[in-house]
């Protein structure tokens, strides 16, 4: 009866080993994806600054380009003093 208590006793810890094997496992990937989530989160905020800053790049691009049209404009209308 011993060796029937023993077996069974060692039967039930492999199976415990292996059940918190395939928990440090799970908790190994649920920690990888969250470290994955928290990555692209950063590199989506970094990246709406970006399109901020471009868009804001273009408009004083065409603001620029707006003021200078309007210089040319004003120049030509301006007698030439040649």
């Amino acid at each position: 009866m011993g060796t029937d208590y023993t077996t069974e006793f060692v039967a039930s810890s492999q199976n415990a080993v292996d059940a918190l094997a395939q928990i440090n496992a799970s908790v190994d990937e649920c920690i990888t994806k969250m470290k994955q989530q928290a990555i692209a989160s950063a590199a989506m905020s970094d990246y709406t600054s970006a399109l901020q800053e471009q868009q804001t790049a273009l408009q004083q691009l065409t603001d620029a380009g707006n003021e200078y049209s309007e210089a040319l404009k004003a120049q030509a209308e301006c007698p030439s003093k040649v």
